[in-house]
């Protein structure tokens, strides 16, 4: 429940908070072991779209530091208009 689980995160952020969420490259989880127990993969822009639906505006960085590679999206609250 993606959806739910980025709204709760936009609720308890306070307005000049930050939410920093780090995920491993989805093709490279695509991969692992979790993935033969009904973990969940989702693509990168999906969890982005997911974030900015639910008020936040979203900073992608990309670490191409090895393998696998990993990404950070920094999650900032949108401004609510008065």
């Amino acid at each position: 429940e993606l959806d739910r689980a980025c709204a709760e995160l936009v609720r308890v952020v306070n307005t000049s908070g930050r939410i920093v969420i780090g995920l491993v490259d989805p093709d490279a989880m695509a991969k692992m072991p979790p993935t033969r127990h009904g973990f969940c993969i989702r693509p990168v822009a999906e969890v982005i779209d997911t974030l900015r639906a639910a008020g936040l505006t979203v900073e992608h960085r990309r670490i191409d530091q090895g393998f696998p590679s990993f990404h950070l999206l920094i999650g900032t609250p949108v401004a609510k208009r008065q």
